[in-house]
This record gives C-alpha cells, sequence and structure tokens, in this order.
C-alpha cells in the first residue's frame, strides 16, 4: 500500500509540473467554476424564497449537499476521470498493454495516471460552501465530525469511481463505447440532487437509485445526524463491496482482452 501512495505522490507531482506549463488554462478554469458556482448558489436561494423546506431539507442542509457533492465529484474528476474516460480508446488501440507490461496493478496505472488539476477548484469551493452551510446551522465541529466526514469523502469518492469504472469496463465486449460522456453526464447530474426527490415517482426507483445513494445523499444525511451512526458503517461497507465487485469486474474483462501485440 505504501508503494501506491509513492507512486501517486510521483504521478501528482509530474502532473503538476505539466499543469504549470499552461498556467492561463488552469486561471480560466478556476474562474468559469466559480462563475458556475455562483450561479447553483443563486439558484438554491431563488428555491428555498418559496419555502423554508423542500422535502425535509432545509437551505443550509442543501448548501452543504451541494458542497459535499462538488468535493466528491472535484476529487475523482482530479484524479481518476480523464483516465477513464480515455480508457475504451486505449483498449481499442492496445494502449493498454503499456500498463499491463508495468510492474504495479493495472487498475491503479490506467485510472490515476493523469490528473486534472483545474478540477481541484470544485473540491475548494465545495469545502468552502460546505463548511460555510454547517456553521449556519449552528452547529460545532470537532475532531469526531472532522474524522467522520474524510472518511464520508473518501468512501463517497469511491463509490463514484466504481459506478462510472463499471460502465467503462464495458468497452472490453463492444467495437466501440461511445456513451460513456453521456452516462457520466447523467450521472453527474442526477448526484447533483438529494435521491429523495425522486423517491416520489416511482417505487422502482429506489432499487435502480439505490448505489446513487450512497455516493452523496447518504454521506450529508450521516454528518447531519439525519441517519444512525451505524450508517457510517454501512457506508463503509458499500464502498469497499463496491470496489470489490467492480475490481473482479475489470479482472474478468482483463482475460478477454487481445493485446495488440498477440
Amino acid at each position: 500500500m505504501r508503494r501506491y501512495f509513492r507512486l501517486l505522490y510521483f504521478l501528482a507531482k509530474n502532473n503538476l509540473a505539466r499543469e504549470f506549463e499552461f498556467r492561463s488554462y488552469l486561471v480560466i478554469r478556476w474562474l468559469t467554476d466559480l462563475i458556475w458556482v455562483a450561479l447553483q448558489l443563486i439558484l438554491i436561494v431563488v428555491f428555498f424564497s418559496f419555502s423554508p423546506q423542500i422535502l425535509g431539507w432545509n437551505r443550509y442542509e442543501i448548501f452543504m449537499f451541494t458542497g459535499l457533492f462538488r468535493v466528491i465529484k472535484g476529487v475523482f474528476d482530479t484524479f481518476a476521470r480523464r483516465n477513464i474516460h480515455y480508457l475504451p480508446e486505449n483498449i481499442n488501440r492496445g494502449d493498454l498493454d503499456y500498463a499491463l507490461t508495468r510492474p504495479v496493478n493495472s487498475l491503479f496505472l490506467m485510472s490515476f495516471r493523469y490528473h486534472a488539476l483545474g478540477e481541484t477548484s470544485s473540491v475548494v469551493s465545495g469545502f468552502i460552501i460546505f463548511i460555510w452551510a454547517f456553521s449556519q446551522l449552528g452547529s460545532g465541529i470537532g475532531l469526531i465530525q472532522i474524522v467522520s466526514l474524510l472518511v464520508l469523502i473518501i468512501t463517497g469518492v469511491i463509490i463514484l469511481y466504481c459506478l462510472v469504472l463499471g460502465f467503462a469496463i464495458l468497452s472490453f465486449f463492444t467495437t466501440r463505447l461511445t456513451a460513456l460522456s453521456s452516462y457520466y453526464e447523467v450521472l453527474s447530474n442526477t448526484l447533483r440532487f438529494p435521491t429523495d426527490i425522486y423517491h416520489r415517482y416511482h417505487p422502482l426507483l429506489d432499487v435502480i437509485l439505490l448505489p446513487l445513494v450512497f455516493a452523496v445523499t447518504f454521506p450529508t444525511k450521516i454528518f447531519l445526524n439525519r441517519l444512525p451512526a451505524a450508517f457510517l458503517f454501512l457506508q463503509i461497507l458499500a464502498a469497499a463491496i463496491t470496489l470489490f465487485l467492480v475490481y473482479r469486474f475489470w479482472r474478468f474483462a482483463l482475460r478477454h482482452y487481445s493485446s495488440a501485440s498477440s
């Protein structure tokens, strides 16, 4: 495990050096993200100007949800999204051979080789929104809450990573997988709101959206003590099971991969 943390550190260092060669892009990316954040917050204020609560959520709880969503999505977008986005292309072109011949886990290398540091703006703004909204609720934060928050963020990122990676792995069995970007856009737009809003439409949605509940909605509710503390362990278990299943799917798919050199 220590070896992979060191490898991730060196990958981040190399990516940082590369990104700073295009500093103007980073500035533009951050400014664009700030404008988008402002529009999101204004929209929330407008919604809650008509009612103090929407489906049991008040204004500041939704602000917290939005902040946590941005942190989880931002971490994923920074470290993994670019790699998974190009996974189908790498499989079709035989570029996966590079990872398979390295003395490290192929899934790790294909998931975290390239970073998009411009997405860190989402992480920073998300933390600021989350902390500010939590302070407006008049609740104090201690060491237990900080540790719980870190665990919830990590598990949320793992589940989001697995939901996207699991779909991308299908490219092992298709000639060309072109729907990955559209799938991620739909997924992120669905996660942008508490899954509570979907329950009213059809009971079947509860089953379909169950994996999504653990990405952002459960972490926010657990931190707000709207769910029993035992749900924190359920959250960890859900992340572990999801990661295990996706990794087994990856190993299964590798057995059906035809190397470019074969």
